[in-house]
C-alpha cells in the first residue's frame, strides 16, 4: 500500500471547515475530496447531530460516518470541541478516549485525536513537552497508543515534533517550518 492514497474523516471542532481549510492552504496541502471528508462540529450541531464521543447518539452518529465514508484515518481535531463533560475527571474523559479505541479496533482504522497542552510558566518555556504538560485527566494519555508533543521554536521558526509516549517504536523528533 506504499504511496496509496489514505482516505480521511476529519471532525472539525474549534477552527471549523473555514478555518481547516485556512490552515491547510498556509501549510501548502492539496486536499483531493476524493479522499478528505471534512465534518463541520457547528454545522453539524446546527443540523441537530450530535458528534459528541462520550454520548450514545453521538457514538451513534461518528459510526455512521465512518461506515458511509469508510475513512482509513478518522482525525478529531479537538477532543474536547467533541466532549461534554469535565476533561479533567478520569471517568468522564475516559469515556471518550474509550470510544476512540473502539472505533480504531471496530473499523481497522487509525485515529488521531488533537488536544492541548496546558498554559506553561515562561520559567518552564525552554523545557521540553512532557506528558505532564496535557491538559485533563490523566486518562487522555493512559489510553493512547501514541502521544505526539508538537511545539514551536520562535527563536529557529521551526516546530518541533517528539514523542512522549509510544506503545510501538519510538519515531524519532523532527521539526519543520511554518
Amino acid at each position: 500500500h506504499e504511496g496509496k492514497p489514505r482516505k480521511s474523516l476529519i471532525l472539525a471542532g474549534e477552527l471549523g471547515e473555514e478555518g481547516m481549510i485556512e490552515r491547510s492552504q498556509i501549510a501548502e496541502l492539496k486536499i483531493d475530496k476524493n479522499y478528505a471528508k471534512l465534518i463541520d462540529s457547528n454545522e453539524a450541531a446546527n443540523n441537530d447531530c450530535s458528534l459528541i464521543l462520550n454520548q450514545p447518539g453521538g457514538q451513534k452518529n461518528i459510526e455512521s460516518l465512518i461506515r458511509i465514508y469508510k475513512p482509513d484515518i478518522l482525525i478529531v481535531d479537538s477532543i474536547i470541541s467533541f466532549f461534554e463533560g469535565d476533561e479533567n475527571k478520569n471517568a468522564e474523559i475516559s469515556d471518550a478516549i474509550k470510544f476512540l479505541a473502539k472505533l480504531a479496533r471496530d473499523f481497522n482504522i487509525a485515529v488521531v485525536g488533537v488536544h492541548h497542552s496546558r498554559k506553561r510558566l515562561s520559567s518552564e518555556q525552554n523545557k521540553p513537552l512532557v506528558l505532564d504538560d496535557t491538559i485533563g485527566g490523566s486518562a487522555i494519555n493512559r489510553l493512547a497508543g501514541l502521544v505526539l508533543a508538537m511545539e514551536y521554536k520562535p527563536k529557529e521558526q521551526v516546530v518541533l515534533v517528539s514523542c512522549l509516549k509510544s506503545w510501538f517504536k519510538y519515531p524519532k523528533k523532527f521539526t519543520y517550518k511554518i
